[in-house]
């Protein structure tokens, strides 16, 4: 799915791209910063330690404008505000996966 052309609204046929075929629900930057990240982490291989990577990391936040954090419970994982940590976010809730 990261690599989906179509999120960018590019539409491949036989072969061939059509670009601003489809409606983009992604902004072509954001789609090319991602491209990026996952060709620097290519030769990461084997074992990983068990945590949940934050993709949307600086790209969801709270109502209240905080970022969103990832947090582990036994065999769940939480989201949850960065300010709630300081008292500074009214919601106490954890977004659940």
């Amino acid at each position: 799915m990261l690599q989906n052309k179509q999120v960018i609204g590019t539409l491949t046929l036989g072969g061939m791209e059509l670009p601003k075929y489809l409606e983009p629900i992604v902004d072509e930057t954001d789609f090319d910063d991602v491209q990026l990240m996952l060709e620097k982490n290519i030769q990461r291989h084997g074992k990983h330690d068990g945590r949940v990577n934050n993709l949307f990391n600086r790209h969801i936040f709270c109502k209240c404008g905080g970022c969103l954090s990832v947090h582990s419970s036994s065999s769940k994982h939480y989201f949850f505000c960065l300010n709630a940590r300081d008292y500074a976010c009214k919601d106490k809730s954890y977004l659940g996966s």
